[in-house]
């Protein structure tokens, strides 16, 4: 059994999950390794058999899948890359987020906002199979029902600006919160420029 627990961890089966891998002389032909995040956590990784109880909790350690052993290992850099190198370079790219602000009650994106367009379309590109949510937000100036209609104009408007820069994303859902999620808390009736902003998020 393996459990993982704390900070999200990721897990490496070494002829585990139909991973084809021949076995080599300084360890198992079956093990489990833990790699830390892009963050620098690893969280920790519970392994239980036959062989008994053990715990992962350093990037490159490492036990036995087999039942032949309760010892942990270090897996050098080298055999980590030989062992794992197709799944490692086979992993997605991580979700991000990206924020581009407005004018206030308007649907015109701030200057430094539209200056940054090409190169956050640059990245989505970069990605295969895109998926994208774009959620609009609003400020507290105005009537509820007008923000929620001007959150969805601008995640129209993203929308159409990145669709104009040749994003062509394999999923794409438009969304507004008007001023129902506000970044910075304010008082009804407060012009708030961070709260004036597109969230897109990108998978």
């Amino acid at each position: 059994m393996i459990r993982c627990i704390g900070a999200p961890a990721r897990v490496l089966a070494r002829g585990w999950l139909a991973l084809l891998c021949v076995g080599c002389a300084s360890s198992p032909n079956s093990y489990v390794m833990l790699v830390e995040s892009p963050d620098g956590t690893t969280g920790k990784v519970y392994v239980s058999d036959a062989a008994g109880s053990r715990v992962l909790e350093r990037s490159g350690q490492a036990t036995a899948l087999d039942g032949s052993s309760a010892a942990t290992f270090e897996v050098p850099g080298e055999q980590a890359r030989r062992d794992f190198g197709g799944t490692l370079d086979a992993q997605p790219p991580l979700p991000e987020t990206f924020v581009l602000n407005f004018e206030s009650s308007a649907v015109r994106m701030t200057p430094e906002s539209l200056r940054r367009l090409p190169e956050l379309a640059a990245l989505i590109r970069e990605r295969p199979a895109a998926e994208l949510v774009i959620v609009g937000h609003t400020d507290t100036v105005g009537e509820v029902a007008f923000n929620e209609r001007l959150g969805l104009a601008r995640a129209r408007t993203v929308s159409v600006a990145l669709a104009a820069q040749g994003v062509a994303p394999l999923s794409l859902v438009l969304e507004s919160r008007g001023e129902r999620d506000l970044l910075v808390a304010t008082p009804d009736e407060t012009d708030e420029p961070r709260n004036r902003r597109v969230v897109v998020s990108v998978r």
